[in-house]
């Protein structure tokens, strides 16, 4: 018994909340560093929808306007601007993302709504041929969107960036949209 007199009581004290504080950061820190990695692949995954998007786009972009310059002899029209394949279920790492860029994300199938609602509504008031043309110039807008963002979400996280070619194709195409109207 004699050793516990001459404890300092005061010193056990400060090296018990100090192992519990320290316990905390540590914990903090892992806790930390998992949302980043779960933030990070999920932003690789939209990303890589985003862009598979304007890979899509561009190719219905391009068979439109093959379409148009051949005469209809090559190519083809469409009036259904691509799908979006499904974002990955990820509660944790949807948590874990920028929120704003979170919302941009989840935010961009309703803009591929509204365009095919402007489609759909040339094609039942006017016809199909005008139809196409409205579809690509939706492709083009959506493609670009698609790639603007998915470029953001890598730079956020800290991806590589591929390079794209539509990105040019469509910037002249809606540049001669803008002139014509």
């Amino acid at each position: 018994m004699d050793w516990l007199t001459k404890i300092d009581w005061l010193l056990l004290l400060q090296v018990v909340l100090g192992a519990g504080v320290g316990s905390g950061i540590f914990s903090w820190w892992k806790d930390k560093q998992t949302r980043g990695r779960e933030a990070t692949y999920l932003a690789l995954r939209i990303a890589v929808a985003l862009e598979s998007f304007e890979a899509a786009c561009f190719e219905r972009f391009s068979d439109i306007g093959l379409f148009d310059s051949s005469g209809g002899n090559l190519g083809g029209t469409w009036t259904k601007v691509p799908e979006l394949e499904r974002y990955p279920e990820d509660p944790d790492g949807w948590r874990s993302l920028d929120f704003k860029l979170a919302d941009r994300a989840l935010s961009f199938p309703g803009m591929i709504s509204n365009s095919q609602g402007m489609i759909n509504f040339t094609l039942d008031v006017a016809s199909p041929i005008e139809a196409s043309e409205n579809c690509e110039t939706e492709c083009a807008e959506l493609g670009m969107n698609a790639k603007g963002l998915a470029t953001e979400i890598r730079k956020r996280y800290r991806l590589d960036i591929p390079d794209s070619a539509a990105a040019v194709h469509f910037q002249s195409h809606l540049a001669k949209i803008k002139k014509r109207d």
